[in-house]
């Protein structure tokens, strides 16, 4: 399980250990291990490019997934796609819903990485199941149960 982690400079406090893991935990239950995502931690004004470019959307965002599923012949599984986050929209929302700007960071991997599990969260039902599914991964990263 490979997790290739991009950070923006502006954002080097940022426990680079906790998003790794973090991630692998959100695989590994995900039955993902094999396969390998990239982290990219950056800027309202890098992810508005992104979701203006890729998703025809003039505004910033918590987190966009790329989904590639690339065969990767050197492991035997997949490069499953890039998850993007805003470090600081991830500061606002956490401030704004009163938990950690770390739970908040967790909330947003763990969400991108179940996009390209095959996640949606685009009508209620399928909405539900993820949040579920959010829930009790979030559940193991911060306690281990």
């Amino acid at each position: 399980m490979a997790v290739i982690l991009n950070i923006d400079p502006v954002f080097d406090t940022i426990p680079e250990e906790f998003l790794r893991s973090t991630a692998e935990t959100t695989m590994k239950i995900m039955s993902l291990e094999d396969n390998e995502v990239s982290l990219l931690i950056t800027t309202n004004e890098k992810i508005r490019e992104l979701n203006r470019e890729y998703l025809k959307h003039d505004n910033p965002t918590d987190v966009i997934a790329f989904l590639m599923n690339e065969p990767n012949p050197e492991s035997g599984g997949y490069y499953l796609g890039d998850v993007v986050i805003s470090a600081e929209m991830a500061q606002e929302q956490s401030d704004d819903l009163g938990h950690s700007f770390k739970k908040e960071m967790a909330v947003l991997i763990i969400h991108g990485i179940l996009h390209l599990a095959g996640f949606e969260d685009n009508e209620k039902t399928k909405k539900k199941e993820m949040i579920a599914m959010q829930h009790k991964i979030l559940e193991k990263v911060f306690n281990g149960k």
